[in-house]
């Protein structure tokens, strides 16, 4: 058995593997580079250039799928989420906007750029708000649109942001957790496909959504299937494709639904491009862009040496330990009811082995380095079942064993494992409104809860606490969910 004192003993010298490879594609001095926005200046022509490819989409006539609200109209039409290929279809949709954008303004090299909201850069870059053109409160844009494939209701959100300028995300109280660094770092280092687009798709994509559209019952397009009437939609989706780039350059491997998306995308001059496919989106190296935070060389070999038996008494088999990726099962808890708002709803989840999955090693590839590295497991929470409220104006904080949980409690509470909200409407219709499973990584709140001595080897509390981020959210607004299963991942 691998004990808290020998993983810490593991830690502290190097693994016995074969040489780790880290690969980036061969990319061309032509490519596209996708910059950071949140780290440009307010005079980087990024910003002149693309308030001028909008200006653009939205003089041309609606005869044009180039035409503004046709591309918004893709993605109400057509857009995946809460499904295994969410990244794949994003990564086709903004790939061919970008070269809409290119084309319009003259430019052959123009790039999207990405919103970084990790932590203090997190905020809405200034220019989404001072240049008219990029603020979408200054466009009449009209949604009002339904689609069977977002939910059976029409979409009639306005012009608007619910996020202030220089407000960053982690400002909110409801949503902080998201974007903390340790929530995506564990997010990144996670080697599970699943759990890691579960994770990425359900936290900061769809709480950054709901932010800048929904929070104070702003209405805004951001908040729903319309999402991509707002320009800061494209940055935003730009940087959930980044963070899937470096997981897959890094030497993950992404599931294949091997889905096919049948005219859905239009080229830049305005022409059906026919069907594309989950596949297709796999290997960035087909696209004609990078991000600035991907080398276009590969780094060189790089092992370390460490001697495996003095950590495991057998001899044989601490390395098929170490290579275990698969998440397991390690325990569960049936829902009690339905969460309601302001009202705490705990699951007792019975466990086996939790301070020993909790001390067990695990390989996975390390966000900074690309290197081979070992850690304990993570132990992530999925909430199963769980369905679309009615009024979908609500953030649900995950804690575990939190003695003082109140609607109060900010998500970047100690206690606090993540935050999941809804983005889009109701309904048990079209891929946004049926049943779904939230991933949520609890391991950092079980260790505080640990370092409190209050962690039990054979079970804990998954407490849920749904807060209104609007006014109006009725009192018995449900939202129901089967319950929970405990991964070691």
């Amino acid at each position: 058995m691998l004990t808290r004192r020998s993983f810490l003993a593991v830690t502290t010298v190097g693994l016995a593997a074969p040489a780790i490879l880290r690969y980036r594609p061969a990319w061309s001095a032509a490519a596209r580079v996708r910059r950071n926005a949140s780290t440009m200046a307010p005079t980087d022509p990024f910003f002149s250039d693309y308030a001028q490819a909008v200006e653009a989409m939205h003089q041309l006539p609606v005869s044009d799928q180039r035409n503004w609200r046709n591309q918004a109209l893709i993605h109400i039409r057509h857009c995946t989420h809460g499904v295994s290929d969410f990244t794949h279809w994003h990564r086709w949709y903004v790939s061919y906007f970008e070269q809409i954008c290119s084309k319009l303004i003259g430019k052959p090299d123009f790039a999207l750029a990405y919103w970084d909201w990790e932590e203090s850069k997190s905020k809405v870059p200034d220019p989404f708000f001072d240049l008219p053109k990029l603020n979408v409160v200054q466009w009449n844009d009209q949604s009002n649109e339904q689609s069977d494939n977002w939910g059976p209701g029409r979409v009639t959100t306005i012009g608007a942001r619910g996020i202030a300028r220089a407000q960053t995300m982690t400002s909110i109280p409801q949503f902080a957790n998201s974007f903390l660094k340790t929530t995506l770092d564990s997010i990144r280092g996670q080697p599970d496909f699943e759990i890691f687009t579960g994770l990425l798709e359900g936290q900061p994509h769809g709480n950054a959504h709901v932010a800048v559209g929904s929070l104070h019952g702003a209405r805004g397009h951001m908040g729903s299937g319309m999402s991509s009437l707002d320009p800061i939609f494209w940055l935003h989706h730009c940087n959930i494709d980044r963070i899937w780039a470096e997981w897959q350059a890094n030497g993950n491997t992404s599931d294949d639904p091997k889905n096919t998306y049948p005219d859905s995308f239009y080229d830049a001059d305005g022409k059906p491009v026919g069907s594309k496919t989950s596949t297709g989106a796999l290997s960035l190296g087909s696209f004609d862009y990078i991000y600035d935070t991907i080398e276009p060389t590969v780094i060189g070999q790089i092992s370390e040496k460490l001697d495996l038996q003095k950590f495991d008494a057998g001899g044989n088999s601490m390395m098929a330990k170490l290579n275990l990726t698969t998440p397991a099962s390690i325990g569960s808890g049936a829902s009690p009811g339905p969460a309601l708002p302001n009202i705490e709803r705990a699951v007792d989840v019975k466990v086996t082995d939790l301070v020993q999955a909790l001390s067990e090693v695990r390989v996975f590839l390390a966000p900074e380095t690309s290197l081979k590295a070992i850690e304990p497991s993570r132990i992530v929470a999925r909430l199963e079942g769980v369905e679309t409220p009615q009024n979908t104006d609500i953030a649900v904080g995950v804690f575990v064993n939190c003695p003082y949980l109140t609607p109060e409690t900010p998500s970047d509470d100690k206690l606090c494992a993540g935050v999941f909200s809804f983005f889009g409407p109701g309904g048990p219709h079209g891929h946004h409104g049926g049943p779904r499973n939230v991933y949520i990584d609890l391991t950092d709140a079980l260790r505080s809860v640990a370092s409190q001595g209050r962690l039990a080897g054979n079970g804990f509390k998954v407490q849920l606490m749904a807060v209104p981020v609007a006014e109006g959210v009725p009192a018995d607004t449900r939202i129901p969910f089967k319950g929970v299963t405990i991964l070691s991942a």
